[in-house]
């Protein structure tokens, strides 16, 4: 007989499923539950609305709670250096639990207005 394990759907982002299966579709799969407990406990947003960014928001490619939850993860994660960022920047799971973007569309993500017109 072979159990059926239900898959857990973190709060963060309810389209995210993580399950157990035979293939592997990221090598980060560890920092969904530390995400959870950033999430529900508000230390990213208790943080941002402390820390000032002087940066322009039109400019902005990753917003000041994106940039503290990959600090943060990549801590929890064992990754000692901040350089190691590039190394997960495609892993499908890192990017989905660091992101402020999560399920907005582009015109709606973070230092973006919307109907802004973008230079190429």
């Amino acid at each position: 007989m072979s159990e059926k394990l239900q898959p857990v759907i973190p709060g963060f982002n309810k389209s995210l499923r993580v399950e157990s299966r035979a293939d592997r579709l990221t090598g980060a799969p560890g920092a969904v539950l530390p995400q959870e407990v950033l999430e529900r406990s508000g230390v990213v947003s208790w943080m941002t609305l402390r820390l000032s960014d002087p940066r322009s928001k039109v400019v902005v490619t990753h917003d000041l709670a994106s940039l503290i939850r990959t600090s943060v993860l990549l801590e929890a994660q064992g990754w000692r250096d901040h350089d190691d960022a590039d190394a997960l920047r495609h892993d499908p799971a890192f990017r989905l639990v660091t992101s402020s973007a999560a399920g907005l569309s582009q015109s709606e993500g973070p230092g973006r207005v919307a109907n802004a017109v973008e230079i190429p």
